[in-house]
C-alpha cells in the first residue's frame, strides 16, 4: 500500500495537530461550505463521511478514485483524515490513497484516537491506518493455510475501551466457526489480533426465521439486539451472554434503530398506526417511550456510543430535515439543537462517542454541531 503523494510534511503536521491541538469549545453550528472543503482539499462531491474520533478532533471520510493507466481502469480509495479546530472550521484534509483497495467497507477510529481501522475484499482484511505516521499496516488478510478472522457481516464498532468485530473464526482449511463477537487489537496482526468474547449463532438462530426481515446490532460484546419480523408482527429480542435471550417489545413494523452502550434507540409503528420512538436498556431492562402518537415518525436514528445522547430527524414531503435530540440527563425530553431550528437538505450525520458532537454532510458542506449547546 502506497500513500497519496508525498506526505512527510503531512503527516508531521497531522502528528502536531495531535500532539498541539487546542481544546477550548467552539460555537454551536459552525459551516465548512463546499467551496471551502475545496481549499481543503476534499475535491470530490462523492466524499463519503465515516465517523469522529473518540476525542471529537478528526474526522474521517473517504472516496473512490477512478483512473485509466495504460489501458486499464485502476480503482482505488482515497481515505481522509481531517482536523476538527478549536473554533469547529475544518482544517486541511490529510489525504491516504489505498492502491487497489476497491471498498472500504467500514471504518472505526481506535478507542485511543490514534489510528483508524478499516475492512475491505468481504470482511476478509483489516488494516491500520497510524494518524502520527500515515503508516498503513495489514492486520488480518486472508492467506491459504493459515487461521483467521473475517468480520461477517462487515461491522466494527468501538464499544469505548475495546474495538470489537463481528464474524466468525476460519481454521488452516478454512472451515468457519459460529458467529461471534471478537475484541480486536489493533496494533497485533494475524489471527492473534482477535480474541472470541462470545458466540452469538446460537442466539442469531433462536430468532432468525426463513424468508423473514431479520435486524440485529451487538453495541457491546456480551449484548446485543434483533427484531423479527413474523406474521404481522415486528418482535424485539434483547440478547445478553450470561442470561440469554428475551421478547421485550412488539409492534407492527421497526422504521429505524441504533445501539449504542447497553441501550437500543428504536422507531417502530403500532398496530393502532401510531409511531412510538422508544429507548429500551438491555442491563436493566428498561424502556423509555419518548414519544408517541405523532403524524410523522422520527427516523435516521443515531445513539451515542455511551448510550446517553440521542439524535434523529423528521422528514417533509420536499424531503426537507429537521434534526432532534434527547438527553438521558434532561430525562429523554426531545429538544430542537440552536442554530439547527430550520430545516434543512437531508444528508449524512455522525455523532460523537460522547454524545457532545454531531457532523452534518450535505449539500451546504460539512456543519460541525456542539450540542452541549443545544
Amino acid at each position: 500500500m502506497k500513500r497519496l503523494l508525498s506526505i512527510g510534511i503531512a503527516v508531521a503536521a497531522l502528528a502536531a495537530c495531535l500532539i498541539y491541538a487546542p481544546s477550548a469549545a467552539w460555537g454551536n453550528v459552525t459551516l465548512t461550505p463546499t467551496s471551502a472543503l475545496k481549499a481543503k482539499g476534499i475535491t470530490s462531491r462523492h466524499f463519503n463521511m465515516i465517523a469522529i474520533s473518540p476525542d471529537n478532533r478528526f474526522i474521517c471520510g473517504y472516496v473512490r478514485e477512478f483512473k485509466r493507466i495504460q489501458g486499464r481502469l485502476a480503482n482505488n480509495t482515497i481515505l481522509y483524515i481531517i482536523p476538527i479546530l478549536a473554533n469547529g472550521a475544518l482544517g486541511h484534509a490529510y489525504a491516504y490513497t489505498l492502491e487497489d483497495v476497491t471498498r472500504v467497507e467500514q471504518a472505526c477510529f481506535t478507542p485511543d484516537s490514534r489510528a483508524v481501522v478499516f475492512t475491505t475484499r468481504a470482511g476478509a482484511t483489516f488494516m491500520r491506518l497510524d494518524l502520527s505516521t500515515g503508516r498503513i499496516t495489514t492486520i488480518m488478510e486472508h492467506k491459504k493455510g493459515q487461521p483467521g478472522f473475517r468480520s461477517y457481516p462487515e461491522i466494527l464498532t468501538n464499544s469505548g475501551t475495546e474495538m470489537l468485530a463481528q464474524g466468525y473464526f476460519y481454521d488452516a482449511n478454512d472451515f468457519a466457526g459460529r458467529n461471534a463477537i471478537a475484541v480486536l487489537n489493533p496494533y497485533k496482526t494475524g489471527v492473534s489480533a482477535f480474541t472470541l468474547a462470545n458466540e452469538i449463532q446460537r442466539a442469531q438462530f433462536s430468532v432468525r426465521q426463513p424468508n423473514k426481515n431479520f435486524t440485529e446490532t451487538f453495541p457491546r460484546k456480551d449484548l446485543g439486539f434483533m427484531t423479527i419480523h413474523s406474521d404481522g408482527y415486528c418482535l424485539f429480542y434483547r440478547w445478553q451472554a450470561e442470561k440469554g435471550i428475551k421478547c421485550y417489545d412488539k409492534s407492527k413494523e421497526l422504521l429505524g434503530f441504533w445501539g449504542g452502550g447497553t441501550r437500543l434507540l428504536y422507531s417502530s409503528k403500532r398496530h393502532d398506526n401510531t409511531y412510538d420512538l422508544c429507548v429500551y436498556d438491555g442491563h436493566t431492562d428498561k424502556k423509555t417511550t419518548l414519544s408517541s402518537s405523532r403524524s410523522t415518525p422520527y427516523t435516521y436514528l443515531f445513539l451515542s456510543g455511551n448510550g446517553r445522547t440521542a439524535v434523529f430527524n423528521d422528514r417533509d414531503a420536499q424531503g426537507m430535515t429537521a434534526i432532534y435530540y434527547a438527553r438521558e440527563s434532561e430525562n429523554w425530553k426531545i429538544r430542537h439543537i440552536n442554530g439547527l431550528n430550520k430545516r434543512l437538505a437531508s444528508g449524512a450525520m455522525r455523532i460523537s462517542f460522547d454524545g457532545t458532537k454531531l457532523l452534518l454532510h450535505n449539500a451546504d458542506g460539512i456543519r460541525v454541531i456542539d450540542i452541549i449547546s443545544g
